[in-house]
């Protein structure tokens, strides 16, 4: 099991204090990234170094991430694999991408090889950024030696163009459906000139296998417009690169060389692009500094910066703070994706596709980092957060501004509920918490990898259970003359499969006739067609969803709902109603079954209410 002792956790948080920011995603390898401004949120695209020894850059899938504050990333999945391509070479060579949307649908342009060996261009095709992507063509975009790095984009008059390569430099106008070249593709004019990309150099040309005199363009390009002129910058000047850009008054030159944007970085490749959001402006690349990181293991990060006056690029410092300033506050008291995080420590997410996803790997002292969280002057009475993949127990510890002292708030999280695909844990809280602070979520278990966490919030509002001694579910409400009685299954504390299989309690169920003295009525079964009730007794009810009391405990005393298994594994139920009369002791009769269908999970049941006419059979 992977520990940290109080001395390495003090010193891992005299660290953070200091703001650091990049990289900016902390739980996996991201190089390449590709920025992607949508509406109020900016998406990343990046590709995925393996964790490891990870010679010659072993990557076999794409990842995506999302942020609306710039300074808090939101893993969004494994979306785009190499299995995407059936045709391609599968588990290596996913290297760089680029994502955008048009006209409502999403492009994701990678690069790859062929099954048989060779590089080619590809794009992946989807309604949502989230999914799910297929291959949109059914085969290559294009292909020839160094076609890696695809780069697009689309103009003010609607035409979209595809950039790319490495020792040297392609483009192409696309067609309206963004996968395919209206024209074909050509060389970038200029390519050969010191005029156009940067002094001449000595250089490996892996395509003609020797040394060869280039330009300092090398791979990687990305292209944007501002204020009338296309600015295309790149690594440049071999290996180590740094960060160069050229500049041109048409999307087909002439193109000038303008110099270097960003220094050399720690992985000796450097890939990113800019983007414009909400006002400002900002740089991403990729370094080797994440702990474990290197030349082959890779991670995003970002600089924000201010254009000169002349409308050229600054140079900009890589720095270890990133962003300082985000763009807006986090609200804890929406619900806040455990994979939402500003840095992380130890931990992992899963490699899914698809919009759930959650926290993983967890060990005691690993920890999370969510900065800017708006607390406002509410104050906190409640605190829920939702695991899965329960093993084990542990707690949930969150902080403010630093992880040294006691937390403001604690979350035990046991297994009483392990089995389920997930599992909600809600507290009730004496804080009061308020303005912006940085929050710290740190994990105290016993057991490696006790769970996996999916989310957490917290309420300004204490809207706890009405009865708190035990767990009561399906609330069904009855007023009779002017009181409330409240009719509730009881959870008991069970293993999970008795729990979906064998359904719930029934506790102590209020009757009142009028002038009648209250009795406590339990319902229990003696099989899968009939039921009876029983005072002072509990017995399993199969899954009962609701009770229906129809006219005021007359002769017809009680209908039950009750949603009831067809098979050990199905996840329907079928309606089935019951009636019985008031008399103690009589058999509950089966009065219809199958009525409709009920879709049902080990969370909850989705259940259409029973016409009238049926409790009055």
């Amino acid at each position: 099991m992977k520990t940290k002792s109080i001395l390495t956790l003090a010193a891992v948080c005299a660290a953070i204090c200091a703001n650091a920011q990049n990289p900016i995603i902390s739980t996996i390898f991201t190089p390449d990234p590709a920025p992607f401004v949508y509406g109020d949120k900016v998406y990343l695209f990046a590709d995925h170094d393996e964790d490891g020894r990870n010679r010659d850059f072993n990557m076999k899938d794409w990842l995506l991430f999302s942020t609306e504050d710039m300074v808090n990333w939101t893993y969004e999945g494994t979306q785009v694999t190499t299995a995407t391509f059936p045709w391609a070479r599968q588990g290596q060579r996913a290297w760089a991408s680029q994502g955008v949307e048009r006209g409502g649908k999403w492009y994701w342009y990678v690069c790859c090889n062929k099954a048989g060996g060779g590089d080619v261009l590809a794009v992946a095709t989807a309604d949502s950024p989230t999914g799910p992507w297929r291959d949109a063509i059914g085969g290559p975009l294009c292909e020839g030696f160094g076609f890696i790095d695809p780069t697009v984009f689309i103009d003010d008059n609607g035409k979209a163009y595809l950039f790319w390569g490495n020792k040297g430099l392609w483009y192409g106008e696309l067609n309206d459906d963004m996968i395919s070249f209206k024209d074909g593709f050509k060389e970038v004019p200029g390519y050969h000139d010191p005029a156009c990309f940067g002094q001449l150099q000595s250089k490996m040309n892996w395509a003609h296998g020797k040394e060869e005199m280039m330009t300092q363009y090398e791979e990687g390009p990305w292209l944007m417009k501002r204020n009338g002129t296309y600015y295309l910058s790149y690594p440049a000047g071999g290996v180590p690169e740094h960060m160069a850009y050229s500049t041109a008054p048409t999307i087909d030159g002439p193109w000038t060389y303008r110099g270097r944007i960003m220094d050399e970085a720690s992985s000796f490749t450097i890939h990113g692009g800019n983007i414009e959001f909400k006002g400002r402006s900002f740089m991403f690349y990729h370094t080797g500094d994440l702990p474990g990181g290197g030349g082959y293991n890779r991670s995003a990060a970002v600089e924000e910066f201010k254009w000169n006056d002349d409308g050229s690029f600054p140079f900009i410092p890589q720095t270890k703070e990133g962003v300082k300033t985000p763009i807006k506050n986090l609200d804890p008291y929406s619900r806040v994706e455990a994979e939402t995080q500003a840095q992380a420590s130890g931990l992992k997410v899963d490699h899914n596709a698809g919009t759930d996803h959650f926290v993983t790997d967890i060990h005691n002292g690993d920890w999370i980092r969510v900065r800017s969280v708006d607390f406002k002057d509410c104050g906190q009475k409640v605190v829920t957060v939702v695991v899965g993949s329960q093993k084990g127990s542990g707690t949930i510890e969150f902080h403010i501004d630093g992880m040294d002292g006691e937390p403001f708030c604690k979350v035990p999280v046991n297994t009483d509920n392990a089995g389920f695909p997930t599992a909600s844990f809600t507290y009730l809280i004496d804080t009061n918490v308020t303005g912006v602070h940085d929050v710290y979520l740190v994990f105290r278990t016993d057991v490696a990898e006790p769970f996996t966490l999916d989310w957490w919030k917290f309420g300004s509002h204490a809207n706890m259970p009405l009865v708190q001694t035990r767990f009561t579910a399906d609330p069904a409400p009855v007023v009779i003359d002017g009181k409330v009685f409240l009719y509730t299954p009881m959870m008991r504390t069970v293993p999970a499969a008795s729990r979906c299989l064998t359904g719930c309690f029934i506790h102590r169920t209020i009757w009142s006739t009028g002038r009648t003295t209250v009795r406590w009525l339990h319902l229990t079964t003696s099989s899968t067609t009939t039921a009876r009730t029983e005072p002072g007794r509990n017995r399993w009810l199969p899954q009962t969803a609701a009770i229906i009391c129809t006219v005021p405990f007359t002769d017809t005393a009680l209908a039950c709902w009750s949603p009831c298994r067809r098979t050990a594994r199905s996840p329907t139920r079928w309606a089935s109603l019951w009636y019985g009369r008031k008399s103690t002791g009589m058999t509950l009769t089966l009065l219809s079954g199958s009525m409709m269908t009920a879709r049902h999970t080990c969370t909850g049941v989705t259940r259409t209410c029973i016409p009238s006419s049926w409790a009055r059979t």
